[in-house]
Formats: C-alpha cells, sequence, structure tokens
C-alpha cells in the first residue's frame, strides 16, 4: 500500500483533469475545469493545461479543452475490445 505523500502533485493534477474530462463528456471549457483547483495559482494551471497538450492527452478547441484522440483510443483496450 502506498503512502498519500508519495503522491507527485503534478500528475495528481493531471489525472484531476483527465478524469474530469471524461466524466463531462470529454470537454469542458477552462473555467469549469479551473473550478476544480482552487489550490493553484492560474499560471500553475494553464502550465499544467500546456504540458498536457504538449503531452497529446487534451487538446484545445473553440470550445475549450478536450480529451486527446490518444486518451480516446484507449477506450476499447480498457474495455477489452479489438478494434
Amino acid at each position: 500500500m502506498h503512502k498519500k505523500n508519495n503522491i507527485i502533485p503534478a500528475i495528481d493534477r493531471g489525472i484531476k483533469v483527465l478524469d474530469f474530462l471524461i466524466r463531462n463528456s470529454g470537454k469542458a471549457k477552462y473555467s469549469e475545469i479551473k473550478k476544480i483547483f482552487s489550490e493553484i495559482t492560474d499560471a500553475s494551471f494553464n502550465r499544467l493545461l500546456l504540458a498536457l497538450i504538449d503531452s497529446n492527452c487534451i487538446k484545445k478547441n473553440e470550445f475549450g479543452y478536450e480529451i486527446s484522440d490518444l486518451i480516446k483510443s484507449w477506450q476499447s483496450q480498457l474495455s477489452g475490445s479489438r478494434t
């Protein structure tokens, strides 16, 4: 069992963004996502989003942010389907 203090904050936040987007039909506005990160500055939050974009985990569009095609492609693997 891992202790809570072994969590790397940036990774934990990145997973929270992905989880939020997935549970929100795959997309959300900046302000909607930011609400779950009231404890961090806007600059830190922007860096987090940019890191997720650079890692091809999310993408920015005219609506706001959405999960990337890479993350969407994991669905069949996680559900056990083969495409």
